[in-house]
């Protein structure tokens, strides 16, 4: 009689125990949806798919996109990014199926440790305002605790069964492989958010502040998507009604069209599109000076389309030869713009030694305007060193292989481009040689 008393209670607390496991095991097996579904996210990602499922991770989400968004910035270094992103993505899903592995074999600090990981992940899309994600990160999150709550309750249960007992957690070498795959995918992360926050980089061309750091960092970025974009703001803006500004996007886009002469059509068109007619000029002379084909054949069909003027301007890109700028000399400030909006555009060095040259006539004080442009060659060079590796290199190694006064001069600019104030104490210097060349009768004063 008594046995049939007691058998309730044992097999009310049989079914407990299989209710607590099945929340375990539930719990411990979103850590392989998670991992499994990052995957899939990811693949749908780089397949141009724009779904994605919601319980994926959001790092793994955020490194995609930001791979996608750079590789579209660095097109030279795009299939780096995407490699980067394919290790995170790998990494960060390996992190969540090892997190399964080591809950399902009862490691109460793996578990806690996955939980905690996940929650913070959902702080990305707090911040990006997606709140379907953030809605099945909490529900996913609930299942996880009530998993976590019942193996708190078999412990207790099984605790006369040392076998059953859970692993104390940190002493499992596994879980410091995870740990250490955590470290990764946070370096590579932030080493990838890094630069999106570079200063040379813009998304969009809608102001001169925004012009003038693309056009100034292109050859880091080659940002060919918005060089459309960029000519439609010139054209906009008016900005080629002052001549002395010709030069410079002369230079630039000649360079931008002969790197890449299968965009030419695409700038074709822009160029016909433009309602300024300085702007028209100014990037014809630009295709006309880059030399590519496609400008040749343009230039051919439309000089049988047009008449007056704008015939025999166009008739003259095709009797004249361009020039090419890099053997051009510096021998006014304005040619100094050429030289630097030509480096701009390509990153070549031969550019920058050029401007290295001509500060050298900073020496020399028979010819007032070669002197002008030494000083300017000197100021220009101290401005970009700072923020431009080519020029920095260039100007060390012209250093070394000099002596003398041209030592003297280089080392001059080197010590200015390592100051805040430097650039402004070479006008000042500039100020002072000029009143002196004055006051001697030497040179007239400025204007």
């Amino acid at each position: 009689m008594s046995n049939l008393a007691n058998q309730p209670p044992v097999d009310f607390q049989n079914s407990l125990l299989k209710d607590d496991e099945g929340k375990f095991r539930s719990g411990t097996n979103w850590f392989y949806w998670i991992a499994g579904l990052s995957i899939l996210n990811s693949i749908a990602i780089y397949a141009g798919n724009d779904w994605v499922f919601i319980i994926g991770l959001g790092i793994t989400q955020l490194t995609d996109g930001t791979a996608m968004h750079l590789a579209e910035i660095y097109p030279v270094e795009g299939n780096h990014f995407r490699t980067l992103s394919l290790v995170v993505d790998l990494l960060a899903s390996a992190v969540f199926f090892v997190f399964g592995w080591l809950s399902n074999k009862r490691n109460s600090f793996a578990y806690l440790m996955g939980m905690g990981l996940y929650l913070g992940d959902g702080l990305i899309f707090l911040l990006v305002e997606d709140w379907m994600s953030i809605g099945f990160h909490v529900f996913a999150f609930y299942f996880m605790v009530s998993g976590y709550l019942a193996l708190r309750n078999l412990r207790e249960k099984e605790s006369s069964d040392q076998s059953g007992q859970p692993q104390s957690g940190l002493g499992s070498p596994l879980l410091w492989v995870n740990t250490a795959m955590i470290m990764s995918v946070a370096i590579i992360s932030l080493g990838m958010f890094s630069y999106t926050d570079s200063p040379w980089i813009v998304d969009d061309i809608a102001s001169l502040e925004e012009f003038d750091a693309y056009t100034t960092y292109y050859y880091k970025t080659e940002q060919l998507v918005l060089v459309t974009r960029s000519m439609n703001f010139i054209d906009a803006s008016n900005l080629l009604d002052d001549e002395s500004t010709h030069g410079s996007i002369i230079a630039f886009y000649s360079e931008v069209y002969k790197q890449n002469p299968e965009r030419a059509k695409e700038w074709i068109d822009a160029i016909d599109n433009m309602e300024n007619r300085n702007s028209q000029i100014a990037f014809w002379t630009a295709l006309w000076v880059s030399n590519v084909s496609a400008g040749t054949e343009y230039f051919r069909s439309r000089v049988e389309a047009e008449n007056g003027e704008t015939s025999e301007a166009l008739n003259s890109y095709l009797s004249d030869t361009p020039p090419i700028i890099k053997n051009l000399t510096p021998d006014t400030p304005d040619d100094l713009d050429l030289h630097w909006y030509a480096f701009f555009a390509s990153g070549d060095v031969d550019y920058v030694e050029n401007i290295i040259d001509a500060a050298l006539l900073y020496s020399q004080r028979i010819d007032q305007i070669a002197f002008y442009t030494g000083a300017a060659a000197k100021w220009s060079l101290s401005v970009n060193a700072p923020f431009h590796d080519p020029v920095s290199e260039a100007l060390v190694a012209k250093r070394d292989e000099s002596n003398g006064i041209v030592r003297s001069i280089i080392q001059d600019i080197i010590d200015k481009s390592e100051i805040p104030n430097g650039p402004q104490m070479i006008l000042d210097d500039v100020d002072r040689v000029i009143e002196a060349e004055v006051a001697a009768g030497r040179w007239q004063e400025e204007q």
